[in-house]
């Protein structure tokens, strides 16, 4: 069952946000779908999406080439290791980068630490992050967007030196298992932050969702977890920047919707596989709120 509410004809096409560095703020990329276009594309391309699955390091030799390029999507390119980052050491205008992590534990980064214009960083599927990588990150001080996807071994430890990104606006760290409250302490300090992704662990508690309070300009957050309760989401509402709210799979109940909806500045609430009674308690919305889009559980 799915249930939208709206008092304006505004809903979106999915039920999350975009989060996609190498294609916000960013034109349409060209698409490679080969090697060989990797080769005879245009020198001038600015924004450019690799959408061929077979790519190895070598084949990212032809991207140097590409002086001019602001965005780079080669998240498609799971064969991608830490020696095939080394051709992209050249770019020196990109701002956007979008990688496949399956092979990469991060070593490779220290090419991408003269990258001055890198802006957004996006790493898929990053469960082999390991010390080093994490080490070469939290070089990137320009850094505004992070995306570390499914980094299974990211630690409490290692997230707090990520945290010390202190331009960072946007923060990804779904799938996460074993960051805990502590690690959602350390990410409360980062003063500039305005959109957070995190999957709750079953370690996750009141304490850590109640230090986000701290961040001032938080606007956007979307988390998912079962552990993830009406006690644990009740903090949210001391966070009085929020706009948008996305919950997925939270164990959450018509009581914790309505406690949300009394955020005064929240525009949008989406809540995904959920209990089918949550939407009871969302019938009088208030007028301020744009849209509220619920699904139950299938």
């Amino acid at each position: 069952m799915c249930t939208r509410l709206t008092s304006r004809s505004q809903a979106r096409s999915w039920g999350y946000p975009p989060w996609s560095p190498a294609r916000e703020n960013f034109p349409e990329p060209v698409i490679a779908y080969s090697v060989g276009d990797l080769k005879t594309l245009p020198a001038k391309t600015t924004d450019l999406l690799v959408d061929y699955k077979e790519i190895e390091d070598e084949d990212l030799a032809p991207l140097a080439r590409f002086k001019n390029l602001r965005s780079l999507n080669i998240g498609t390119c799971e064969y991608i290791t830490d020696k095939g980052l080394r051709h992209l050491g050249g770019l020196k205008k990109l701002e956007a980068l979008v990688l496949s992590g399956e092979h990469i534990t991060g070593a490779g980064f220290v090419h991408l630490c003269d990258l001055t214009s890198l802006a957004a960083l996006n790493l898929y599927e990053s469960g082999k992050i390991g010390d080093a990588g994490i080490a070469f990150v939290s070089k990137m001080k320009q850094l505004r967007k992070l995306g570390l996807f499914r980094a299974s071994a990211l630690t409490d430890a290692q997230l707090g030196e990520l945290c010390k990104l202190a331009e960072l606006r946007e923060l990804d760290v779904r799938g996460c298992e074993k960051i805990t409250d502590k690690g959602l302490e350390c990410v409360a300090a980062l003063s500039k932050l305005e959109y957070l992704r995190y999957s709750a662990s079953p370690q996750t508690a009141v304490r850590g969702i109640a230090s986000l309070a701290r961040l001032k300009k938080l606007k956007i957050i979307s988390l998912d977890g079962m552990s993830l309760r009406d006690d644990t989401l009740l903090p949210l509402t001391q966070i009085k920047s929020l706009e948008e709210i996305y919950l997925d799979a939270v164990d959450i109940t018509g009581k914790g919707v309505r406690k949300l909806l009394e955020m005064k500045n929240l525009k949008w609430v989406n809540i995904q596989q959920c209990e089918t009674n949550v939407v009871a308690s969302v019938l009088e919305l208030k007028p301020s709120l744009k849209s509220f889009y619920f699904h139950d559980w299938p």
